[in-house]
């Protein structure tokens, strides 16, 4: 029998906010929309507007009648004006915050979930009003559209309201966005139970992430009939183009033949769109694991091929796991782990076998997960009413979100307090440990989901062959698993915690403090004498480095160092008696660092770059990364497995310095296969020969100010005396976005525009489209940008990576070992991000008949011969111009 709906969702709410901008510690709200259930009833609609008031009104007496509203008014940008329809009067007789805040208050104490998209931002400006007791759970409805619509590209709110035929467009008004959210959620819950066995694989894997009590679950698992409650109460009638629901997915019933001609069978099913690149890349792979050999493999970067990639080695892993069934595949995806477990249920769903002989399950991450026991202990060990620390403890206990530290600096520590470390933990020996549990679950499946993350985290003997996709990115995975850091705010944090947990220390808790601010004065004076210290930013020293100049600042530097280590070693003593909270391990990690530390004084580190660090404002921190991520990924990941297949794009370009960052350098050259030839798309290629690559430096740099003012007047022929093609702008900085957008606006009298965010689009011939590189492709206009034969497009800077020590340890390790460092591993992410970006451009105007493309950037002005032809043979077959740009246009 279905649960009743009150009992079964409770009390919820769903909410939207139009804001004066996006930055919450500036910008302000200025209507909300909200929504609030009792199961699937509607008890209380609410919405108003807000008048934004200037920081000086902010802060004046409520009293102070020399203030009227239109002096402290803040008016709204052209942008906001246009987005929202709103105007600066309409909001003249509006409440202000602080009068609507009560009613907001107790809306919130009395919802204790709040679903909204993208709700973190909802969430950053609601902060303000939420009290220690009234925090509800924000529930981000992105990711549970990722799973209710596996198949889309896009999840903006736009596109799915319009796509859906919900709404013409996203309205960006409060209750009206609130109320269209709401049914794309009806509408994707009402085809999942249209799916029986798509719906019961995607409960089972949310079950294994969340407990079935989640009220995540409990919505996902909602009835048919529940959902057609809730779409009566908001009078909403499912559209007539979306009666398809009711039809089920067929089964294809693919064999599990492990061959190339089944994979070629399969993805040459209706069910995968029509590519022999799809084809040839899975059969690459059932190579690799049908030989037990290691392969990086080659992709497109188009758009369209992006989204199906993943089916190419997905096919290939679940025949191999339906004729293995003693060996574990790892699936990895760089940040998309529910959404590739989501695929991989559908996908088995269609091979009748599946049940019987193949369980895939998600790895759990040690680093993300929170045991019970501990947090019950700490829960305890804190039950004294002594610390204003003691509310943030309380909200995690309460199994809120963690991803809070802008409330509570402290969480971080709290977390490192809670968090699980597995074979370490004395929960794990009498079987109660929650981690391992989850783990003894993944022991059992064939196929296991992970993010790039996770795989750094987990004690599972090693699996037989892992995929990762996203290759690319293991460079900064790896080096943010590899590093271990010492920060003043966490330090300070852990001897908070620690006189909570231990008040009978005080003496020994008085001694880390007073290390603790001499710390903090020795940094500083060691910063100061620095001959380019930046007072605004984090500066950076090598403690090879300053401890080779034995200065008196770095010679006190040691011994407070030498000192602090004594005392957390004393501190896990005294802590290692209570044996169910993980503070000894929390400081382990430290203890770890200081023996790094202790080696690199001597300058005779070479695995590792130890570096300080000090901000006027945020005080230390001491950091220890590896400088060889070949040999440290080797070893975390492919050593012990008997095949790896490594997929990314571009790679013919950078074959040297990926082979170097994953660690297939190391793995014998029996184990491998050749490398892959370059992968570029026909129509890429045809779109090149059309397509001129004009870089440009006769512009102030893009950090200035003045920047996006002197680019548009550097084209303003172009722009006020009339346009003969279709132009682009994509700005890779918000605030330069932003600048050229208010701008454009003011002079839109004159311009025929269309920008990104704003539905409206000019019914010129010509057009002048403004756009943030941001999924820009989704915005409505964009299909009008294709139609046009000459297009002119505008990138503001050439990308970057930061240069820091750590990337010139790198770089110089890079350049003694294997050479060519230019063309190879300091160039190779700036010219790949660049190539990815321009492909997923031009890919779609391939029906244009001319394209220049300016990229905007004063630092070309220095680049000589050589450095112009290694740029122009990495964006091969683009041609490459150095040009002003005047000579451009």
């Amino acid at each position: 029998m279905t649960m009743p709906s009150y009992a079964y969702l409770g009390t919820w709410g769903i909410l939207d906010f139009e804001t004066t901008g996006s930055d919450p510690s500036f910008d302000q709200i200025i209507d909300v929309g909200f929504i609030q259930f009792e199961g699937t009833r509607v008890v209380k609609r609410y919405s108003t507007l807000v008048r934004p008031m200037s920081n000086h009104a902010m802060g004046l007496g409520q009293g102070d009648a020399s203030v009227t509203p239109a002096q402290t008014q803040l008016p709204l940008s052209n942008f906001i004006k246009a987005l929202t329809g709103i105007s600066d009067l309409a909001l003249a007789s509006a409440p202000t915050l602080p009068e609507v805040s009560s009613e907001l208050l107790e809306l919130f104490a009395k919802t204790p979930i709040i679903l909204a998209h993208n709700a973190s931002f909802e969430e950053s400006f609601a902060k303000n009003l939420l009290s220690t007791t009234t925090r509800p759970t924000f529930v981000d409805t992105i990711p549970l559209a990722a799973l209710l619509f596996p198949d889309r590209h896009s999840l903006s709110l736009e596109s799915l309201i319009t796509d859906l035929h919900i709404h013409g467009c996203e309205q960006h008004r409060g209750l009206e966005d609130s109320l269209d959210l709401l049914k794309v959620m009806l509408v994707g819950l009402q085809k999942l139970n249209q799916q029986t066995s798509r719906r019961e694989d995607l409960l089972s894997l949310i079950s294994s992430i969340y407990s079935t009590r989640e009220w995540i679950y409990r919505f996902l698992a909602l009835s048919s009939e529940q959902v057609q409650e809730l779409a009566m109460e908001i009078a909403f009638e499912f559209p007539p183009e979306l009666q398809s629901l009711s039809t089920p997915i067929a089964v294809k019933n693919f064999s599990s033949e492990f061959s190339g001609n089944n994979v070629k069978t399969i993805l040459q099913d209706d069910l995968f769109p029509s590519s022999g690149e799809l084809e040839s890349m899975a059969l690459k792979i059932g190579q690799a694991l049908k030989n037990s050999l290691f392969a990086i493999i080659d992709t497109e970067t188009s758009p369209g091929f992006f989204s199906w990639r993943k089916h190419a080695y997905l096919v290939p892993a679940i025949l191999y796991a339906l004729n293995n069934e003693n060996e574990q595949i790892v699936l990895s995806s760089h940040a998309h782990k529910r959404e590739l477990a989501s695929d991989v249920a559908s996908l088995l769903h269609h091979f009748p076998d599946h049940l019987q002989t193949v369980k895939s399950a998600t790895v759990p991450n040690s680093k993300q997960h929170f045991c019970p026991s501990l947090k019950d202990a700490l829960a305890k060990a804190l039950a004294t009413d002594h610390s204003n620390l003691k509310d943030a403890f309380a909200f995690i206990f309460q199994g809120k979100s963690l991803n809070i530290r802008y409330r509570y600096p402290e969480l971080e520590m709290l977390e490192a307090l809670v968090r699980c470390r597995h074979h370490l933990c004395p929960q794990s020996e009498n079987g109660s440990c929650s981690y391992k549990q989850a783990l003894e679950e993944c022991s059992k499946a064939r196929l296991l989901i992970s993010d790039h993350q996770t795989l750094y985290h987990w004690p599972l003997s090693k699996a037989h062959a892992l995929i990762i996709d996203e290759g690319h990115t293991l460079e900064e995975t790896s080096s943010n698993e590899s590093k271990i850091l010492l920060d003043r705010k966490d330090l300070k944090t852990l001897f908070q915690v620690a006189a909570l947990l231990l008040p009978q220390e005080h003496d020994l808790l008085a001694e880390c403090e007073h290390t603790l601010t001499a710390l903090d004065e020795t940094f500083k004076d060691l910063f100061m004498m620095m001959p380019k210290f930046d007072p605004q930013y984090w500066n950076e020293l090598s403690v090879a480095a300053a401890h080779k100049e034995a200065s008196l600042s770095a010679m006190t530097l040691i011994t407070l160092i030498d000192a602090l280590s004594y005392q957390l070693s004393a501190l896990k003593e005294k802590a290692a008696n209570n044996t169910v909270l993980s503070l000894p391990f929390v400081v382990d990690d430290y203890l770890s660092l200081i023996t790094e530390i202790k080696i690199a004084q001597t300058g005779k580190s070479t695995e590792t770059l130890c570096t300080y660090k000090f901000h006027s404002e945020r005080g230390f921190i001491i950091e220890s990364v590896a400088i060889d991520l070949g040999q440290h990924n080797f070893k975390q990941l492919f050593e012990h497995a008997s095949s790896g297949i490594l997929i990314s794009s571009l790679i013919p370009l950078y074959q040297t310095s990926l082979d170097w960052v994953s660690g297939f350098r190391y793995i014998p050259q029996n184990k491998k296969i050749s490398r892959p030839q370059s992968v570029i798309s026909p129509k890429f290629a045809e779109i090149a020969n059309k397509t001129t690559l004009h870089i440009c430096h006769d512009i102030p740099d893009s950090g200035n100010k003045e920047f996006t003012a002197a680019l548009l007047r550097k084209l303003s022929t172009c722009l006020r005396l009339g346009i003969s093609r279709n132009t682009l702008f994509l700005f890779s900085s918000r605030f330069r976005f932003d600048t050229a957008r208010e701008e454009a606006l003011t002079a839109a009298s004159t311009l025929p525009l269309a920008i990104q965010g704003l539905s409206r689009t000019s019914n010129s011939n010509t057009t002048i489209f403004f756009a943030h590189d941001n999924q820009y492709e989704d915005e409505v206009f964009f299909p009008q940008l294709r139609s046009k034969e000459a297009i002119t497009i505008l990138i503001d800077k050439f990308p970057d990576i930061a240069y820091n020590l750590q990337t010139k340890s790198r770089r110089d390790f890079y350049q003694k070992n294997y050479g060519n460092e230019f063309n190879e591993y300091f160039w190779h992410e700036r010219i790949r991000r660049l190539r990815l970006k321009l492909e997923r451009i031009l890919l779609p105007l391939i029906a244009s008949a001319e394209i220049k493309v300016i990229i905007a950037d004063s630092r070309a002005q220095n680049w000589k011969g050589k450095s112009l032809d290694l740029v122009s043979e990495q964006l091969l077959p683009l041609t490459v111009v150095k040009s002003s740009i005047a000579e451009a246009l």
